[in-house]
């Protein structure tokens, strides 16, 4: 086994990355109401407030939240603060492989609640983080209307549905120190026992 390269979330937006990693809008997504009547939310009254957790306002309780006017805009621009993520994907698959430009092998990763113990333990050791969540990716637009039932989905686990032969999982960890962060390569010893070479 080569390296392992553990990214970062801003990292991915490089346009210098090959095609199939490279994504502008990663940790991105824009969210919209157009109120076409007026909004008149007194917080612990109505007890109405899931437009506002939705949107970040923050408030106390008898709070009051007005907006009046003909087809008033709320849109939320969100940005993920910057955090380490590891990728892979849950299909072997040669057209997969093939959108990732210079890619010539894949591992199986056999016991993947050990493999994220033994690497949050080895970045641990080079930079401070905390595990946050393995996931898979939810492949959808990251502009959305706000509605009642919307759910309030972390950008981080969003991609564009034109990346969605991928079929990507994600390990996220946050960064325990201030400041920037950059990728992390990991000798390929270090994890050689919980991961074997196969052919896509």
């Amino acid at each position: 086994m080569g390296t392992l390269r553990v990214g970062t979330l801003h990292d991915y937006q490089n346009a210098a990355h090959k095609p199939g990693i490279v994504d502008a809008f990663e940790g991105t997504k824009t969210l919209t109401h157009t109120a076409t009547k007026p909004l008149d939310i007194v917080v612990g009254q109505h007890g109405e407030t899931k437009i506002l957790d939705d949107f970040g306002f923050k408030y106390e309780s008898g709070a009051t939240f007005r907006a009046y006017g003909e087809n008033v805009k709320i849109i939320r621009n969100q940005s993920t603060p910057n955090c380490f993520i590891y990728c892979v994907s849950d299909v072997l698959s040669k057209t997969v492989m093939s959108e990732f430009e210079g890619a010539d092998s894949c591992i199986e990763i056999a016991d993947m609640q050990w493999f994220i113990e033994e690497l949050t333990d080895i970045l641990n050791s080079v930079h401070p983080v905390a595990f946050v969540e393995f996931n898979s990716v939810e492949y959808t637009s990251r502009k959305s209307v706000w509605h009642p039932e919307y759910e309030n989905m972390h950008p981080a686990w969003i991609k564009d549905p034109s990346y969605s032969k991928q079929r990507e999982w994600r390990l996220m960890w946050n960064s325990l120190i201030g400041g920037p962060i950059s990728p992390v390569i990991i000798g390929g010893k270090a994890l050689t026992s919980l991961v074997r070479l196969i052919k896509a």
